[in-house]
């Protein structure tokens, strides 16, 4: 039976490749110590509490976090609120609140995290405090990929300029966005390409307007997939949409779910003069996405 756990904190976005470096030293500190492996994290990003219009996107929602945390073979998520009463906590009155709370013996930071309303506090001092509640606090290294750090700020920064590759080896997995079927304006069946409108979490990150080739689940079963990001210039749009045409999908999508997996940015949103011409080119998008091999 395990005793005690080994927890480590912080809000995890992504779940990336630097968060894997962690998260394996997590584990392995908690094998070698017989006692569970815990990620202490946020159901809300802690800027946005004190920023509500900073306009920070997150790359994994609440839920998906939980699903790759679980998935890289943690013992437990422990998700908090970030409120008002917990942002007035002190460095030590939160770990005081690991221990009591959530029976962590052992608490792995990251080579730069910062925690508590005193976050000017230092690792000598985290250690100290850790001693006088019975906790232990240990350090672990950054993770380098080809000598530039993973961040979930590049992450980002990768998915705004288009740059899905990068984004995706940073992730360590194929960038996803899902989302809820819902009517559209049905142009795209006008013109002999319909396209299923995705409803998704305002909170989650979309990467920049644009044509992107993307894997496409449907209930279990994977298609590839014509993805437009943007307000349709060529009929008039005005509003941003998500809009996916699944190659050799058939059926009725309406209130259901969809995963969209980035695999490369196409092109541009751009006007055509005429339908026509949009759909010449949608052509050619559809003949690129079936013929490119992805990784």
């Amino acid at each position: 039976m395990k005793i005690g756990k080994v927890a480590t904190i912080g809000f995890f976005d992504g779940v990336h490749l630097g968060h894997n470096y962690l998260l394996d030293q997590l584990k392995s500190e908690a094998q070698l110590r017989n006692m569970q492996s815990v990620v202490v994290t946020f159901a809300n990003h802690p800027r946005l509490f004190f920023d509500p219009n900073c306009g920070l996107k997150q790359l994994t929602l609440s839920d998906e976090k939980v699903t790759l945390l679980k998935q890289k073979g943690v013992d437990e998520v422990v998700m908090l609120q970030f409120d008002q009463q917990l942002s007035s906590l002190t460095s030590r009155q939160f770990m005081q609140s690991l221990v009591e709370k959530h029976r962590v013996k052992v608490l792995l930071m990251g080579y730069d995290h910062r925690f508590g309303s005193d976050r000017g506090t230092s690792f000598d001092e985290y250690v100290e405090f850790g001693r006088e509640l019975g906790l232990e606090v240990k350090r672990c290294d950054g993770f380098s990929e080809s000598e530039v750090m993973v961040s979930s700020s590049k992450v980002r920064r990768a998915l705004e300029l288009w740059d899905i590759p990068l984004a995706n080896k940073l992730l360590g997995y194929k960038y996803f966005v899902k989302g809820r079927v819902v009517e559209g304006q049905k142009i795209g069946r006008q013109i002999g390409f319909p396209t299923a409108n995705l409803e998704v979490d305002s909170l989650k990150l979309i990467p920049s307007d644009g044509v992107y080739v993307v894997d496409v689940d449907v209930e279990g079963v994977e298609y590839r997939g014509v993805l437009n990001i943007g307000s349709r210039p060529t009929v008039s749009g005005t509003t941003r949409t998500i809009e996916v045409h699944i190659i050799g999908f058939e059926g009725d999508l309406y209130g259901k779910e969809v995963e969209l997996r980035f695999l490369e940015f196409l092109r541009h949103e751009q006007r055509f003069s005429s339908l026509e011409d949009l759909r010449e080119q949608i052509r050619k998008d559809f003949n690129q996405a079936n013929v490119f091999n992805f990784l």
